[in-house]
């Protein structure tokens, strides 16, 4: 197993962990958002939620290497497919245009298309446990890769439109976390066991990305929360 990979479980304790060194990382919102290493015919009508996508991707990855990528996000691009449905239900006709990079893997796509990157890349969602199930999937690649390639995994959400404020929790600020798994000072860890209680923590963007954040600028520490059905739990030390 390559340094910095770490893959353990225990079915009679019900937990497993998997992590790896973090050579870079970032938390960006809004007024973070910094496209200028694009080209001006890339920077057309995007998304909020593809913005601060390519910021983060840039962040952990500013030479633009190709790498392998992993994409996370409960929610994707709904706020376009919101006013897609908004039109069609006005009787209006939806935009081609819009519907185009409506999908759930539209920042992905456009991240690999503009910065030139044929590496594989995964998008998936995971309900109110997204973040955990991304670095999930970005780690189970890069132990599986015995740590010969450089992974970047960005988490990406934004409010969901207020129409469904009633329904689901939700952000009031949409923000992007970017991890680079490869070689660094920090190694971050990931273990999960079986909830003993479904009461959930909170819903939405969770709270996980900032503290996360917390604790690899401390260089050490833990931290956790509960979809209600796994708990999750955090830690860093030093690789």
């Amino acid at each position: 197993m390559a340094s910095g990979v770490a893959s353990v479980a225990d079915s009679n304790e019900n937990i497993a962990a998997i992590g790896g060194s973090i050579g870079r990382y970032c938390l960006l919102t809004e007024s973070d958002i910094d496209l200028s290493f694009l080209e001006r015919r890339y920077r057309r009508r995007l998304s909020m939620t593809t913005r601060l996508a390519l910021s983060a991707y840039h962040r952990c990855n500013p030479e633009l290497a190709p790498c392998r990528t992993v994409f996370a996000s409960r929610y994707g691009e709904y706020v376009r497919t919101y006013g897609i449905l908004k039109d069609l239900a006005t009787g209006e006709p939806a935009s081609p245009a819009a519907f185009s990079v409506s999908v759930h893997n539209a920042p992905g796509g456009v991240v690999g298309i503009a910065t030139h990157n044929p590496a594989p890349s995964t998008t998936l969602a995971g309900g109110s446990a997204t973040v955990e199930t991304g670095f999930l999937e970005a780690a189970m690649q890069f132990t599986e890769l015995a740590g010969s390639e450089d992974i970047v995994f960005v988490y990406v959400d934004e409010p969901l439109p207020s129409t469904y404020g009633r329904f689901v929790g939700t952000t009031k600020h949409a923000y992007a976390m970017g991890l680079r798994l490869g070689a660094g000072e920090r190694r971050l860890r990931l273990s999960w066991t079986k909830a003993e209680t479904t009461k959930r923590g909170p819903d939405g963007i969770p709270l996980s990305g900032y503290r996360i954040m917390a604790i690899l600028e401390a260089g050490q520490g833990n931290c956790s929360s509960n979809d209600g059905r796994l708990v999750w739990k955090w830690s860093v030390d030093r690789a």
